[in-house]
C-alpha cells in the first residue's frame, strides 16, 4: 500500500520542480544614478592629533558635509579641526553631478597618543657567565 502512494507522490514532486514556467520578480529601481562616478572619499586619519582632512573626487558642484557623530559642524572645505587625540567621527558627504544626488559616509579619526620626546633611559651592563658584557 505504501509503495502505491509513494510512486505518484514522487512523480508529482519531480514534475513540479521544473523551471520552465519560473517567474522572476524584481523590484530594482530603473532610475538609479550612474555607477561609474564615485566620490572616492579619502582622509589623512590617524596622522595628526587634532585635525583631519577629507579629500574626494571633484564633481564640479558644491560638497556638503554633515557630522553624524556630534552636533559640531564640519568646514565645507573638508577640514575638521579642534579635535582631541583619539576622536572618531562619522561624516556624511553629499553632492550632485548631472542633476543626480550622490551620498557617502566616511569614518575619520585622530591619532590616539602623543609622541614621546626627551625620553631618558639608562642601560646597565652586566657580566654574564659567558664573560661577555651584555
Amino acid at each position: 500500500m505504501n509503495k502505491q502512494i509513494n510512486l505518484p507522490l514522487i512523480l508529482i514532486l519531480i514534475l513540479s520542480c521544473s523551471d520552465d514556467g519560473a517567474i522572476i520578480i524584481s523590484n530594482t529601481p530603473t532610475d538609479l544614478p550612474n555607477q561609474n562616478y564615485k566620490l572616492n572619499l579619502q582622509s589623512n586619519s590617524g596622522q595628526k592629533l587634532n585635525s583631519v582632512e577629507i579629500s574626494w573626487n571633484d564633481s564640479g558642484n558644491d560638497i556638503s558635509f554633515i557630522n553624524l557623530s556630534t552636533e559640531n559642524p564640519v568646514d565645507q572645505s573638508g577640514q575638521i579641526t579642534e579635535l582631541t587625540p583619539g576622536d572618531f567621527l562619522d561624516i556624511e558627504v553629499s553632492t550632485t553631478k548631472d542633476d543626480i544626488p550622490y551620498k557617502d559616509t566616511i569614518q575619520v579619526f585622530t591619532r590616539p597618543v602623543y609622541p614621546v620626546y626627551n625620553f631618558r633611559y639608562e642601560v646597565e651592563m652586566v657580566m654574564r657567565r659567558n664573560e661577555i658584557w651584555d
